[in-house]
């Protein structure tokens, strides 16, 4: 067999295969109001790891929420982080303890861009916890 069939092969298979989704990796500051709780992920195929630092005033917790319940993961008191990996369709939910003064993360993480959503939820977010 000649080296261009074999090349010409090759790059048959590589069409003909689906392209499998593309992770990254963000890095993200958020600002989450009094009250409310950000959300990240929730639909993705692949697990989701999410790094962040408490780099606010106040609070924050933070966990895993599938179709099966809630699991409380960590809080973060200002200056202290957490790391965590979601399962596939498991949404991360970082709350603001505090119903009177913003929290700030900073947040770095893993998804499949196919996939990953970002939203808030709890009073004045447009939607309900």
């Amino acid at each position: 067999m000649r080296t261009g069939t074999i090349l010409g092969l090759v790059l048959a298979c590589a069409a003909a295969s689906p392209a499998p989704a593309q992770l990254f990796y963000s890095t993200s500051t958020t600002t989450i109001p009094p009250g409310q709780s950000f959300l990240l992920g929730g639909d993705q195929r692949r697990p989701l790891r999410v790094i962040g630092t408490n780099t606010g005033r106040v609070e924050v917790a933070v966990a895993a929420v599938a179709p099966g319940g809630v699991t409380q993961i960590a809080r973060a008191a200002p200056g202290e982080g957490f790391n965590a990996t979601f399962d596939p369709g498991t949404t991360a939910r970082i709350t603001n303890a505090s119903n009177s003064q913003a929290a700030e993360v900073r947040v770095r993480f893993n998804a499949d861009t196919s996939a990953v959503g970002m939203r808030y939820v709890g009073p004045e977010a447009g939607s309900a916890d």
